[in-house]
This record gives C-alpha cells, sequence and structure tokens, in this order.
C-alpha cells in the first residue's frame, strides 16, 4: 500500500488511500485525540500510539521498509532482484499477536 495512496505498483490499483487517511478513520472511530506516543521499538522501526482512544490505536513504520513482512526471510525472487528490505529487528508477526493477546474483541 503506498503511504501517499493511489497506484500501487505491485497491484496497479489506483484506489488506494493515503495512510494519513486510514489513520485518521480509526482515530475518530476509536475516539482517539491527535496526541500520539513515539516508541522506538528497534533500530529500524518507530511506533506511534494514538492518547485517549476507546481501543488502542497504533502504527509501526519501518525505515525504508520494501514490500515484506518485517522479520520475515526475503521470500521469494522478486525482492531479491527488486533489493526489497527485510527489517530483521522488528518482528510483526510476534507484535500482531502480543496486540491481539492484549486487546481481545469485546
Amino acid at each position: 500500500m503506498p503511504w501517499l495512496g493511489g497506484a500501487s505498483v505491485l497491484t496497479g490499483e489506483t484506489n488506494s488511500r493515503p495512510i494519513s487517511q486510514v489513520l485518521d478513520f480509526w482515530r475518530s472511530k476509536e475516539l482517539c485525540s491527535a496526541t500520539t506516543s513515539v516508541a522506538s521499538e528497534a533500530p529500524d522501526t518507530t511506533c506511534y500510539t494514538y492518547q485517549s482512544c476507546s481501543r488502542q490505536v497504533k502504527y509501526c513504520l519501518v525505515t525504508n521498509g520494501g514490500h515484506a513482512w518485517p522479520g520475515s526471510k526475503i521470500l521469494t525472487q522478486w525482492q531479491i532482484d527488486n533489493h526489497v528490505f527485510v527489517a530483521q529487528d522488528f518482528d510483526a508477526t510476534v507484535k500482531t499477536w502480543d496486540w491481539f493477546e492484549a486487546h481481545p474483541k469485546p
């Protein structure tokens, strides 16, 4: 998903919304303030958590992240050919699981 929205190089879809709009949607839905706390969760990953939400809204940004799941091994020839950066210090599987365990469905 392109950070600024628009066309995806991988899928050709042209209707992707900018990430800022997606975050605004969730921030509004969960009644969050515009204030975020910022934490460096790995050398190449910074996470932002909105404050005063009815349920937690958090996103993590991998610096120079490419089309890859952070913490995974390079899996495709396309990733190798396109020099896709795959963050190894931030394990998205573990972080996602931890988030769902801490926030069970009401």
